[in-house]
């Protein structure tokens, strides 16, 4: 390989919507031949320690429904999987890092 030439087995990319705060969107993509290695996954958990340091409530993806390996790992790892209700060709992905505060009782009267 020269030494000029960029290699990237692997790419992470994060969004944060400033209308679903509590929400981080992910992205992972690993080239074709890395897959099998455990790179998917070791970007996955880094995406997630990253998204915990920074506090978010929701880490939240879209995974094709015919990609077995990511569903089966984002099973692993937590995940909960849902068909999307516009597309049955997608899953959502959604794992819960801080749940939700709930509002204290109400005192009765």
């Amino acid at each position: 390989m020269a030494a000029d030439t960029v290699f990237t087995p692997g790419d992470v990319q994060a969004f944060r919507d400033e209308f679903a705060a509590r929400e981080l969107a992910g992205a992972i993509a690993v080239r074709s031949d890395w897959k099998g290695r455990g790179l998917g996954y070791l970007l996955m958990t880094r995406l997630i320690a990253v998204a915990q340091e920074w506090r978010v409530g929701e880490l939240v993806g879209q995974v094709l429904s015919e990609n077995n390996r990511m569903l089966a790992m984002c099973r692993e790892l937590g995940f909960s999987i849902a068909t999307d209700p516009n597309d049955p060709r997608i899953m959502q992905v959604r794992k819960v890092l801080m749940p939700q505060p709930q509002p204290p009782p109400r005192a009765s009267a």
